[in-house]
């Protein structure tokens, strides 16, 4: 059975700490990966939650803009 996690968050420099938290944490809990693989997964959100944000085109000043991370586990 496949498992989905949404987090969204502003798209703000600042919260990109949360979302590489949030999915170390899910990966952390799940039987079998190893560390490395969950640092790796750490990396790849942060990379990803700061390209998007800077293709907002204004550095991450608009308030009201959104990254959206969906986080999928399956076998």
């Amino acid at each position: 059975m496949t498992q989905v996690v949404e987090l969204e968050i502003p798209a703000l420099p600042e919260f990109v700490g949360i979302a590489r938290m949030a999915v170390a944490a899910l990966a952390g809990v799940r039987p079998g990966l190893e560390y490395e693989r969950v640092d790796d997964l750490r990396i790849v959100v942060s990379e990803a939650c700061t390209s998007a944000i800077e293709a907002f085109g204004t550095a991450g000043t608009d308030p009201k803009a959104r990254v959206r991370l969906r986080c999928q586990d399956g076998p």
